[in-house]
């Protein structure tokens, strides 16, 4: 195993399945960065299509009628997700670039991604730390 550096950045593209089906229900693309040595994450959405159904979602403006909890996320303006210690930010923005709302949620004894974790192929999110069917993107191809 290996230990993740303390500070770091990536591209990222995310690909959300519905469950039990190789059909993609959400996308996104961004740019994430990490500060572990201070306990911040950041994140630049770029990009969304498709019904959200997440852990620890930002606020819906569109929400799903067949689902309460899922948001239809079809935006190419840019938002930003703060999450520092226990408390998670959403910044949304202006075609022009300036902020049209700030909001956030504390996340309690949740909080961040901690420094000492390993890193694996089951990634850093909470929502795999279920372990049973799953799928593998990678450059664009699903693997099982």
């Amino acid at each position: 195993p290996y230990q993740w550096p303390l500070r770091w950045s990536a591209t990222v593209a995310s690909k959300g399945l519905k469950f039990e089906s190789d059909e993609v229900q959400y996308e996104s693309r961004g740019k994430v960065m990490y500060l572990l040595d201070r306990n911040y994450k950041r994140l630049d959405m770029l990009y969304q299509s498709g019904v959200q159904r997440a852990v620890g979602q930002g606020p819906c403006e569109t929400p799903d009628p067949s689902n309460p909890l899922a948001c239809v996320r079809n935006q190419t303006r840019t938002s930003t997700i703060l999450h520092r210690g226990n408390r998670m930010s959403f910044i949304d923005y202006h075609e022009n670039g300036s902020i049209s709302s700030c909001t956030w949620m504390d996340l309690s004894i949740i909080g961040n991604i901690r420094p000492d974790w390993f890193m694996d192929n089951r990634g850093d999110s909470t929502d795999v730390q279920y372990i049973g069917d799953s799928h593998v993107y990678y450059e664009e191809i699903g693997r099982a």
